[in-house]
């Protein structure tokens, strides 16, 4: 994710050091934090219902950009739905090209014209370089709005619903 200078925090008082959140910054923590360990480079695979749900209600045209692919799992469903997919990520989790970083491309892969991805949230900085909560998030949407409009194409982005109807994101 981009660089960033702000972190959402909140200030818990009483919870012990490994329970406060981002390396670096004791006594606080990202507001998203769910008390569970974080996943590294906030890798959560997509169950494939959520996926499905999304294809009963959109349909894409061309094929299709799947910039955070992590395992797969929303690549293969859409490959099963009939789309031509193109799977990439930063990381190399043994699916699609590894070594993409979606911030870094200027254009989208040849014939593509929709982006579909559940983007990693940058919660809490869990790999060097990487933004915290709503700013990398926002950074995220706004380059992939750009990419998507330099095609005239359709994205679809799965985020939390409290980040859409947060401060920051309005």
């Amino acid at each position: 994710m981009s660089q960033g200078t702000e972190m959402d925090t909140l200030m818990l008082p009483g919870l012990a050091p490994r329970d406060q959140g981002a390396p670096g910054h004791p006594g606080a923590r990202a507001i998203h934090n769910s008390g569970y360990q974080r996943e590294g480079r906030d890798f959560y695979a997509t169950p494939a219902w959520v996926t499905q749900a999304l294809l009963r209600h959109v349909r894409f045209g061309g094929p299709v950009w799947e910039p955070c692919c992590g395992d797969g799992a929303m690549s293969a469903v859409l490959s099963g739905h009939g789309y031509d997919v193109v799977s990439t990520d930063i990381v190399d989790r043994g699916f699609g090209t590894p070594g993409i970083d979606f911030l870094a491309c200027r254009t989208v892969p040849d014939g593509c014209r929709s982006i579909v991805t559940n983007p990693p949230y940058g919660d809490t900085g869990s790999h060097v370089g990487q933004s915290k909560s709503a700013k990398a998030m926002l950074d995220f949407l706004r380059h992939a709005l750009l990419l998507t409009a330099s095609v005239q194409g359709q994205l679809a982005l799965l985020v939390r619903l409290n980040w859409i109807a947060g401060r920051r994101a309005a």
